[in-house]
């Protein structure tokens, strides 16, 4: 078991609070006045839901995989998120676009390679965009041990975030780990939950303000997710009415104390 509290800052300025002591009230404050502007280039299956959970968090989001206007939907925006679902080459030139321009605007961006563990190309492709430095990455599980040990290294070396969602999140940094609990199996029976969260991830990471660490933005963007999960199963009877009650949930306010975190 790993002390959280003693997480450290990541590439912002200011105290890391932990687990006990970060101020979600304030995180999400800072995200819903900031409004940020998300460039989510994602898969066509996550579009809608990924739209709309950045919306929910009081983010602005935009999906154009045109290579002629990428520039300047990149460098308008607070936040990117590349996801490798589905990917064509027409993607392809998109991001290998995009992911320089928000490394030179010193923009956070945000990886979810997607059913790498499906298909070698496209986990040789995670690998290359990894070695970039996205400020996160999301994954799944099975994700997660195909791209074993480029991701240690990433995070253990302090280069990034990782995220690692399923029954239980696990958000890592350094040596450190820090286990989110909530969400629901229906989470499972819904497709692009998992894509959406990075897209709503993205909204924390862009709008957190510049006295909160990306750490702390992250963490408060998984438990705000995962809570949601638990308070639509609760007020659903399936998957078809757990989708818009998890969105009603996104939006409104939320009960900080129920956060469930330990490290």
């Amino acid at each position: 078991m790993h002390d959280a509290s003693s997480l450290p800052v990541m590439c912002r300025e200011g105290p890391l609070s932990g687990q006990n002591s970060i101020d979600f009230q304030k995180i999400t404050q800072n995200v819903r006045a900031a409004r940020p502007f998300v460039h989510a280039l994602t898969n066509p299956v996550a579009q809608s839901l990924s739209a709309n959970v950045v919306l929910a968090a009081g983010g602005t989001p935009s999906m154009t995989c045109n290579l002629a206007e990428i520039s300047a939907f990149v460098n308008s925006a607070d936040a990117l998120l590349v996801n490798l679902g589905m990917l064509e080459d027409s993607r392809v030139a998109v991001i290998n676009k995009a992911v320089p321009l928000a490394g030179a605007a010193g923009l956070p961006w945000l990886l979810d390679p997607v059913k790498v563990d499906r298909s070698p190309e496209r986990l040789d492709y995670a690998r290359a965009l990894l070695a970039q430095d996205p400020a996160l990455v999301r994954c799944n599980a099975s994700e997660f041990e195909a791209l074993k040990g480029e991701l240690e290294s990433y995070y253990r070396g302090g280069r990034g975030i990782l995220v690692v969602s399923g029954a239980e999140d696990h958000v890592y940094f350094e040596d450190r780990v820090l286990r989110v609990g909530g969400g629901s199996e229906l989470m499972d029976r819904v497709t692009a939950m998992g894509c959406a969260l990075t897209a709503y991830l993205a909204v924390y990471l862009g709008g957190c303000g510049a006295d909160v660490s990306l750490v702390d933005a992250a963490v408060t963007g998984v438990a705000r997710y995962s809570l949601a999960g638990s308070h639509a199963a609760a007020h659903s009877q399936g998957p078809g009415s757990f989708a818009p009650a998890f969105l009603d949930a996104l939006y409104a306010e939320t009960d900080f104390s129920k956060i469930s975190i330990s490290g």
